[in-house]
């Protein structure tokens, strides 16, 4: 999908009136393009321990990327979430592109998607802690639009070190552009790695993934990242998480499934 903004002039919407929802046809005369406005970050924040940190490490991102950011305050009411809100623009403060605050009404995965639907966004960014119920959220803010999101367990500064794990194809070239747009703007290094599961660990199967994995690299040092190509072989989470402490990353960048009919 792409985003439209269309103006009228006020005798053509009194001679045609369009409701939210209504389908018309849109004829394009003269196509001029427009400089990228860069990315745009989503901060979601309750004023938990977790929260703060999404809300430091977002603005420092945001800061460095000169990236625009909504912060969405959810979970409290009234003065406590003004005061808040408030507090959140002064961890932000200043050196950004631009910077909005909002108010969540009702489930948080559904006040994502609206905000979603009023504006694309890049990158949503949420602090969570272990429980399982922050999974289930976390599935339900990616069905929401066609960002991304950047789950945050506890405070830490930009990352220095990438760990980009991806399977090969057309959504794991995707994954490595975007975490390539993402860690240009901090100086970070990456490393683009597959893993081969086990018993599938067959020579030409190892030659494809190292020829995806040479261009993710070309691609990452187009964009400025310095970066290194990887193939492991064995079980998948058990592999990425030791390779993730082994080689002292601070960031790890997954693709999520692709959605099945049902959207999930």
């Amino acid at each position: 999908t792409i985003l439209v903004e269309a103006t009228r002039q006020q005798e053509e919407a009194a001679e045609l009136p369009l409701r939210p929802g209504d389908r018309v046809w849109v004829g394009v005369r003269h196509i001029h393009a427009l400089a990228h406005p860069g990315l745009q970050f989503m901060i979601l924040t309750d004023g938990s321990p977790q929260a703060q940190a999404a809300l430091a490490l977002g603005g420092q991102f945001a800061r460095l990327a000169h990236a625009r950011a909504v912060v969405l305050g959810h979970g409290m009411k009234g003065e406590a979430l003004e005061r808040h809100l408030q507090q959140a623009k002064e961890i932000l403060g200043s050196g950004l592109a631009a910077l909005d605050v909002r108010v969540a009404a009702g489930p948080l995965a559904e006040a994502v998607r609206r905000e979603a639907e009023r504006q694309p966004y890049d990158l949503v960014i949420m602090g969570v802690d272990r429980a399982a119920d922050c999974l289930e959220l976390a599935a339900s803010i990616l069905q929401a639009g066609e960002h991304n999101l950047l789950l945050v367990p506890r405070p830490q500064e930009v990352p220095t070190r990438a760990l980009i794990a991806v399977t090969t194809g057309e959504p794991g070239k995707d994954d490595v552009l975007f975490a390539g747009r993402l860690v240009r703007h901090v100086g970070a290094q990456a490393v683009v790695m597959s893993v081969l599961e086990q018993g599938i660990d067959d020579p030409a199967r190892r030659e494809q993934a190292e020829r995806f994995l040479a261009g993710g690299v070309r691609s990452l040092e187009i964009l400025g990242v310095p970066a290194q190509a990887q193939v492991r072989a064995g079980a998948v989470s058990q592999t990425v998480l030791h390779e993730l402490t082994a080689g002292g990353y601070d960031l790890l960048v997954l693709g999520a499934p692709l959605a099945d009919r049902d959207g999930r």
